[in-house]
């Protein structure tokens, strides 16, 4: 009598390595997209609001430490410095070390800006950044120390 194989119930769906190149497909698909997407005229955009953020932070810091923290901004990028006994030091923070503008990005004029340790600004401003595309956008700083992007 010959013996033979039951035969097999194969479900059906993925495998595991069809399923894995599907996700490196996707995923590689996804990096693509990423670098072909050009800031365009909202570089402006997000240049201000990270300057925003980081003057709110500076602020912060400000009042947490009970000492002045400067924001100077010029054409090449803005970098805050804190107040020692011996003068200013440029900050080296992470959050708070000197930044450039994104390629394009560029503001009107240079300004410095002290927050003291209550927090208040002086002098109060408004910094302009223009990108090369047309997009603009504006930072406020008002003189009780609010930041905000307009």
């Amino acid at each position: 009598m010959p013996i033979s194989m039951p035969p097999t119930n194969k479900a059906r769906g993925f495998t595991l390595s069809e399923m894995l190149v599907v996700l490196a497909i996707l995923a590689l698909m996804a990096s693509v997209a990423i670098w072909t997407i050009r800031p365009g005229a909202d570089g402006a955009r997000v240049a201000a609001e990270g300057l925003a953020a980081r003057a709110d932070a500076a602020r912060n810091l400000a009042i947490v430490d009970g000492g002045a923290v400067a924001l100077t901004i010029d054409s090449q990028g803005y970098f805050f410095e804190r107040a020692r006994e011996n003068g200013w030091e440029r900050m080296a923070d992470r959050r708070l070390r000197p930044r450039r503008w994104a390629s394009g990005v560029a503001p009107e004029g240079t300004v410095r800006l002290v927050f003291d340790r209550f927090g208040l600004a002086t002098p109060a401003l408004v910094v302009a950044l223009r990108q090369s595309g047309g997009g603009t956008a504006r930072v406020r700083i008002n003189a009780d120390g609010r930041v905000r992007v307009e």
